[in-house]
């Protein structure tokens, strides 16, 4: 059996596009989901595709409880659990170990589900070197059966910290999700951008103000220099603080004076969202998986970036993340995100056949880390 874990619910829609792009790359798999929020898998009907068990520590037969983590640090030894499940366990939160603080709780649960007999995949991840430069991270990530890593600067990380006999790499799983058709707003009776900005980019830039201004620009140019429209696309709706979409997003939408030029699309499970931004003329995005659905449906793409997955994407992808991607870390004067937005939108056509070339190419590393995982018996 495969068993998913480290899955924090599909309010992020990035963790579920994530389970939907990994179930339509293998769909004959016998499997489990230990959710972080089982509700919200229930409301986007994950639990249609996949056997969904809740995290939370009141379930015995979950090995993957956050509450282990505090009590690992206090010294108190971890309970013995009943009834554990055994098969495969994939790690598939794409960002758990990007940073070492998560890295540290989820190398628990690893070590946790090891002591059972069972084997672990680290599936589809991106490591900042600050987590593998880290020893306990280090060592943590040595015991996986195999690290599955979704572009290559992790990858090459992985390598020189001695790990390259562990790691094999892979186009995320959510480059794999098929889409499904939805009614689209009236918005879409012209071209159309759409434009997605989360609060964890404003969080982890060098400016907030800079990166908003350099929005507001994108939007000006948008509205006062082309026919398109704009639709607003949330894509991560967590109820935690700064964590909600739909807040970055109202910023944008309170830019556009003539309401009839822009709408913010509804809340729907990842595989409609994925169809309604392959219905773009373009599209700027700052969370990972809103840009995944445009680039695997070959719509031209800006990147607001924080982290070493939108950059090593963007190189998978292009060959290099200039021009592709905006480093928000670093990024001092709003220009930089909209002309390289405006260069990118002039020459979206071409972006768009690059794409169509570039991308079955691209994803037959979905097939070619399956023969692997079958050679290993890790499916």
């Amino acid at each position: 059996m495969i068993i998913f874990y480290a899955h924090g619910g599909s309010d992020n829609h990035g963790c579920e596009a994530i389970i939907r792009g990994t179930i339509d790359m293998m769909p004959n798999s016998e499997r489990l989901l230990f959710t972080g929020n089982q509700m919200a898998d229930q409301r986007y009907h994950l639990d249609k595709l996949v056997k969904i068990k809740p995290d939370n520590y009141k379930y015995y037969n979950n090995p993957f409880m956050w509450l282990y983590y505090k009590e690992f640090k206090k010294g108190v030894l971890f309970p013995r659990l009943k009834g554990d499940v055994a098969g495969t366990y994939y790690s598939v939160g794409g960002d758990n170990y990007c940073y070492a603080g998560l890295a540290k709780q989820i190398g628990i649960v690893n070590k946790r589900i090891r002591e059972h007999g069972n084997k672990t995949v680290l599936w589809g991840t991106s490591i900042e070197e600050e987590a593998i430069a880290d020893k306990v991270i280090r060592e943590d990530l040595a015991k996986y059966d195999l690290i599955v890593s979704r572009e290559s600067l992790t990858t090459k990380l992985l390598e020189q910290y001695g790990l390259a006999d562990k790691v094999i790499q892979m186009p995320d799983a959510a480059f794999a999700m098929l889409s499904s058709k939805v009614e689209l707003p009236q918005i879409f009776n012209k071209p159309v951008v759409g434009i997605n900005l989360s609060p964890m980019v404003l969080d982890y830039s060098e400016s907030a103000a800079v990166v908003k201004e350099g929005y507001k620009k994108i939007v000006d140019y948008i509205l006062n220099k082309t026919d398109c429209n704009i639709a607003l696309v949330p894509h991560v709706l967590k109820k935690n603080r700064n964590n909600n979409d739909l807040e970055t997003i109202d910023y944008i939408s309170n830019l556009i004076a003539d309401r009839k030029r822009f709408a913010v699309i509804d809340d729907m499970s990842a595989d409609k969202l994925k169809y309604v931004i392959s219905q773009c003329e373009f599209f700027v995005g700052a969370r990972t998986h809103s840009t995944i659905a445009a680039y695997s449906t070959c719509v031209p793409t800006l990147v607001a970036g924080y982290s070493i997955k939108a950059l090593g994407i963007a190189k998978d992808l292009f060959g290099k993340s200039d021009g592709h991607v905006v480093d928000v870390r670093n990024l001092k004067a709003p220009e930089v995100l909209s002309d390289t937005f405006i260069n990118l939108f002039e020459n979206r056509n071409a972006e768009r056949e690059y794409l169509s070339a570039f991308m079955s190419g691209y994803l037959e590393g979905h097939k070619e880390a399956l023969k692997i995982l079958q050679e290993k018996k890790l499916l």
